[in-house]
């Protein structure tokens, strides 16, 4: 006959003693800080030419022809899927001799269905002129990217439109090297047509001989140009027909961007395919260390449970193989139950560790970590444009980069009645904000009122922009304002311009 029984008193206190070493682990999982990490990820901005002739399809894509924007649109996209988190990415466009920034570099993980959103969404529409001064531009490109503290990736198939005048094209005045990055040659080596459209985007064709220019008349004229048939000093410099040449069609211009390459001191590749392209890519820019911050509280969470697991499913299996032992074992099991008892409290254990689990293991807020709500205060300054009102302006009207949110020097209109200088807003607590709160500043951009009960001035757009921010975003940007360094630099008073409204 074998003996029943109930629970064997070994396997009573080690379940206690698992259980109490689970709530242990739990309380651990609670009371265990994030760690920092050093993660590689890269700054980058993108610059994308969107002139006429990137229209030329030369490419492929799905077994169709695809033209050279949507070749590079592509590439942009499946860049943005392999980009580490942590990286940033900025994109603008390129036309006439300048490019055109879209919004400043991004974290890719957080933001990634915006920024393929815009992405997708570049069009040849876009562009502001018909001209495509490929080594201006990109010279610009390569300020822009300085200024901004990011690598250059920079897409063109190189035509310069009008061509480049005989005595060459400008000469590149910054330091080569000192912006790291790549110039991505677009389009086939073979010549090919360039679609031409109507002034309401309907494609009408292709350019023809007689449609665009072939030299450079803005230069003076090249040597031989009086033995021209109707030449003319005065009024016919360049003779009296048009020179011949192959401008109405497109190919990569690979020499003259690997010239522009060497000058700048970026680096080329020729876009074949995606994967070539990433490796020329990984090799030309530079790729940052970045600080993380990494909850590390699922580990002993984790362990946690896999003790209770081991309490609860797997020792009961173990108590009922047990109970039908030999005898000799039954009077081990009987000597252990004469041992006090320790197990009274175990559900109440049960109960706290299940409860830590699920706290441990829980979603943390997308910006609790303050370095995040400072990264996003500071993207979210420069998209509202804080700076672009509280900031002075070089006579060009560039912002003075190293005086940032100090006040503005140029009267904006307040109303009918009066101008005002925008006030400074670092946190110097004498000339600027360095007496308001954290939540002073957030009742500010969202109620337009200021410690001392004053409403804000309309010039402060907290009625029709600010006023929409969600209390996190807002916060996010309280605190960026109090990271900045204090200022001491007090605004003039305000510009009273009429005595009564305008009828």
């Amino acid at each position: 006959m074998r003996l029943s029984l109930p629970a064997l008193p070994a396997f009573r206190d080690l379940r206690f003693w698992l259980t109490l070493s689970a709530a242990a682990l739990s309380g651990l999982a609670l009371a265990l800080p994030p760690v920092q990490l050093q993660r590689q990820s890269f700054n980058l901005l993108a610059v994308l030419d969107i002139t006429g002739s990137m229209n030329t399809r030369d490419y492929r894509m799905n077994g169709r022809p695809a033209s050279r924007l949507a070749m590079m649109k592509d590439g942009l996209r499946q860049m943005l899927t392999a980009l580490p988190c942590q990286s940033r990415l900025g994109l603008a466009i390129f036309t006439e001799r300048r490019p055109f920034l879209l919004f400043e570099p991004t974290e890719v993980c957080d933001n990634f269905e915006a920024l393929d959103r815009e992405i997708a969404a570049l069009d040849w529409r876009m562009a502001w002129e018909g001209d495509s001064r490929i080594a201006s531009g990109l010279y610009r490109s390569v300020a822009l990217a300085n200024d901004l503290s990011a690598d250059l990736v920079f897409m063109s198939d190189g035509q310069e439109a009008p061509p480049l005048a005989w005595t060459g094209g400008p000469h590149f005045e910054g330091e080569p090297g000192l912006v790291k990055g790549l110039i991505v040659g677009v389009g086939g080596y073979d010549l090919s047509p360039i679609p031409k459209f109507d002034a309401f985007g309907h494609e009408t064709g292709f350019w023809h001989p007689g449609d665009v220019p072939n030299e450079n008349v803005n230069a003076p004229p090249p040597p031989g140009a009086e033995e021209r048939e109707g030449f003319n000093p005065r009024n016919a410099p360049f003779g009296g027909t048009a020179s011949a040449g192959h401008e109405y069609l497109s190919a990569v211009d690979e020499p003259h961007l690997k010239d522009l390459a060497m000058e700048t001191g970026l680096r080329y590749a020729h876009f074949d395919s995606f994967q070539n392209f990433m490796e020329a890519f990984k090799g030309a820019v530079a790729a940052r260390p970045t600080r993380v911050t990494v909850g590390v509280a699922w580990i002993p969470a984790a362990l946690s449970l896999a003790l209770l697991v081991i309490t609860y499913g797997a020792l009961p299996a173990l108590d009922r193989r047990a109970a039908g032992a030999p005898n000799w074992r039954h009077k081990l099991w009987r000597a252990w139950d004469k041992r006090p008892s320790l197990h009274e409290h175990r559900g109440r254990l049960v109960a706290v560790a299940a409860i830590a689990i699920a706290i441990a293991l829980a979603p943390r807020s997308a910006h609790a970590d303050p370095s995040e709500q400072l990264a996003r205060g500071a993207y979210l300054s420069r998209i509202t444009g804080c700076a672009n009102c509280h900031s002075p302006r070089t006579e060009s009207g560039d912002l003075v980069a190293d005086r940032l949110m100090i006040g503005g020097d140029h009267p904006i209109p307040a109303g009918a009645l009066a101008r005002v200088y925008p006030p400074n807003i670092t946190p110097d607590p004498q000339t600027g904000i360095g007496k308001w709160s954290v939540s002073d500043i957030v009742k500010a951009l969202k109620e337009g009122v200021a410690p001392d009960g004053r409403i804000l001035s309309s010039a402060m757009p907290w009625r029709t922009q600010s006023s929409l921010l969600n209390e996190a975003d807002a916060t996010a940007i309280a605190i960026y304002l109090k990271f900045l360094s204090p200022v001491v630099n007090r605004v003039p008073p305000a510009i009273r311009t009429k005595e009564t409204p305008a009828p």
